[in-house]
């Protein structure tokens, strides 16, 4: 919204929506739906790009993390200090 420059007042005018409506769904008090979050990013002009789906449980690992690894003896003990919970 900040690159389009739009507040939420304009976003819920250009998606013909009440500034309440918009303001509950960017407030995450409810699940908003793939094509409420198509029209958001229609008004503002935007497109997601790059979207990679993987299966639940696997990270990866890049060579920015490999000076950990000097660190961690386990991926069970890496993996339990990089995850956020």
């Amino acid at each position: 919204m900040e690159r389009a420059g739009l507040n939420q007042q304009a976003l819920a005018l250009a998606l013909g929506k009440q500034k309440g409506q918009v303001s509950r769904a960017l407030s995450g008090a409810h699940n908003m739906t793939l094509n409420t979050l198509g029209d958001m990013l229609w008004a503002c002009n935007a497109e997601v790009r790059n979207l990679e789906l993987a299966p639940l449980g696997v990270i990866d690992v890049s060579t920015d993390d490999a000076d950990q690894w000097d660190e961690v003896q386990t991926f069970d003990a890496f993996y339990t200090s990089t995850t956020v919970h």
